[in-house]
């Protein structure tokens, strides 16, 4: 995805987002917690991208500690969430 090697979580359609993945330092059940973070309070029906550029805290369920996340879209549909241990959320 975007050119890089990643791992695929999911793919589905809410909040405009079809494919979730993930880097090396990544698990999925983190980037399910940092799409849940993003996403809290904006219906599924919209476009997650209209609330970006934001930070969210999300809780990696490896440490159980919680990590900032800063995500942007990078202007032609890729949202990017970096943040953490060197942790790198994607979504399309």
């Amino acid at each position: 995805m975007n050119g890089q090697d990643v791992t695929v979580c999911t793919a589905g359609d809410g909040w405009g987002v079809s494919e979730l993945a993930v880097n090396a330092h990544t698990s999925c059940d983190f980037a399910f917690n940092v799409l849940g973070a993003m996403a809290e309070g904006v219906p599924s029906t919209e476009n997650i991208r209209n609330y970006l550029p934001r930070t969210v805290n999300a809780k990696s369920p490896v440490t159980g500690k919680f990590y900032e996340m800063y995500c942007a879209d990078n202007g032609v549909g890729i949202i990017t969430c970096t943040g953490g241990n060197n942790a790198e959320v994607i979504l399309q």
